[in-house]
């Protein structure tokens, strides 16, 4: 009352609305998240109980209420809607997109990717992504687990024209398309002949990219086949635990030469690392110099432009986030709950039990916590059924992930811009210490003085690097550069 009174003597537009909070929650799926708000909704968002139906009735509950939903969403009858028929064929943009995925969220609690909708996915094919992302299918299917597997489903899905898992057989026909698109992607045909699922692709783009990636510390991600240029270069640091292959699709919509900064493999700190990249770059190219990198990357980025000073003109971060500072006792159950929900997930993925509880880790310290999950893990079988090059990325994410934790951000004075998601992640194992969720700077507030944040609509952490987002911030990228 004293608000609407402050409004009112405002001379300033107000009125009264009727709120139902279960219809706000489910249209914006993010409203319940707002704090305020949360309590107002709290209960309010009733979902189906599938956990005592068999698989073909879940999934029966599952399309029936997607249906209804694709039908509001698109004003149309939903029992005209066949299980068969592509949304994008009935009108769904991106817009719409974006609704539908808020509405099943809300329904099932599972964030949807919004490629898969937007490439022409069926309300078959969307309620079966449901199902295994709610561990209703038969087997939940595993789903991309790093750049490699990310580019070809994206590239597989783009020429059959309909979503794919991992561990699904590539049709022989659609290698020779698969392969041409890749080629596009990276500037040179990766070998992928013989493979027989998207595993064993990704498996030789990776072979590849590693290749590529230990030729020196600082890599031309340039296509070979664009202009020479004279223009200053702009140096992209590695993801967490991954190479700077992840850059290719931008590196080809910039007008400037792109050079990655690979990773050490012998050198932990990110301060430490970051004056080898510093003293690498002062090797390769004059002054002043443009930085950036996703995610792990960006966070190096920013700690190279620091030891480099003045003679940096740019810093692009994009989705780079500083975890929430922890007490000891937070930090270990933080752990605790990491280590869990990852062995949870190798138990859903593959199929293996991982015998794991949060109870067991939470009073051990942090080596003792590390060797009992990879002891648990080992017991279970579940890494034979994985690749060399898949269990060496869970790895080097970790170290990764530790060394951000152990790094202690200090101010930078110089142009900072954060291209930043703003769609929550489907997170195979989630940290909430990363969440960010009413930080729009994810940390960097305190730290970057001149801090610009472009917030990319419809994208989320891990397909930031992919069409149609990595366009949008190429785009913004070019006027910078």
């Amino acid at each position: 009352m004293e608000a609407l009174e402050a409004l009112l003597r405002g001379e300033l537009s107000a009125g009264v609305v009727r709120l139902d909070p279960a219809t706000a929650v489910a249209v914006f799926p993010r409203v319940g998240r707002m704090p305020y708000f949360s309590m107002v909704v709290e209960g309010t968002a009733a979902r189906e109980d599938l956990s005592a139906l068999g698989h073909d009735e879940a999934l029966e509950v599952i399309a029936g209420r997607v249906r209804e939903r694709a039908a509001g969403v698109l004003g149309l009858d939903a029992p005209g809607l066949g299980e068969g028929v592509a949304l994008t064929e009935l009108g769904l943009d991106s817009l719409a997109a974006t609704r539908l995925r808020g509405t099943i969220e809300h329904d099932f609690g599972v964030a949807l990717p919004a490629g898969p909708l937007l490439r022409g996915a069926t309300l078959g094919e969307i309620a079966r992504m449901v199902a295994s992302e709610l561990g209703r299918g038969p087997q939940k299917e595993a789903g991309p687990r790093d750049a490699a597997e990310r580019l070809v489903v994206r590239v597989a899905e783009e020429v059959l024209g309909r979503a794919l898992a991992v561990g699904e057989s590539l049709p022989a026909e659609a290698l020779p398309l698969v392969a041409e698109g890749l080629a596009e992607e990276l500037g040179q045909r990766a070998l992928i002949d013989g493979a027989a699922t998207v595993a064993e692709a990704a498996d030789a783009v990776r072979e590849w990219d590693e290749r590529e990636a230990g030729r020196g510390v600082v890599r031309a991600l340039t296509p070979r086949t664009a202009p020479p240029s004279t223009a200053r270069p702009l140096f992209l640091a590695h993801p967490a635990g991954g190479t700077t292959g992840v850059y290719t699709r931008l590196a080809a919509l910039l007008d400037v030469p792109v050079l990655g900064l690979e990773r050490l493999e012998d050198i932990v700190d990110v301060s430490d690392r970051a004056a080898v990249y510093a003293d690498a770059i002062r090797r390769t190219a004059p002054a002043p110099y443009r930085l950036g990198g996703w995610s792990f990357g960006g966070i190096l980025a920013f700690e190279i432009a620091r030891q480099l000073g003045d003679d940096v003109e740019l810093v692009a971060m994009i989705d780079s986030g500083l975890p929430d500072e922890l007490a000891e006792d937070e930090l270990r159950a933080a752990h605790a709950r990491r280590y869990v929900d990852f062995s949870r997930y190798l138990s859903e993925t593959y199929g293996a039990a991982v015998t794991l509880s949060y109870e067991e880790l939470a009073h051990l310290g942090e080596q003792a916590q590390l060797d009992l999950t990879e002891r648990r893990i080992k017991e279970s079988g579940v890494l034979e059924g994985l690749s060399p090059a898949i269990l060496r990325h869970q790895r080097t994410s970790h170290e990764d992930t530790r060394a951000i934790e152990r790094y202690r951000c200090l101010p930078y004075g110089g142009k900072v811009v954060l291209y930043r998601s703003t769609e929550p992640t489907p997170w195979a194992v989630r940290d909430a210490r990363y969440a960010h969720e009413n930080d729009p700077a994810r940390g960097f507030a305190p730290y970057a003085k001149d801090l610009e944040i472009v917030p990319v609509e419809g994208a989320h952490h891990l397909n930031l690097l992919d069409p149609p987002y990595v366009e949008i911030v190429a785009a913004h990228l070019r006027g910078l550069l």
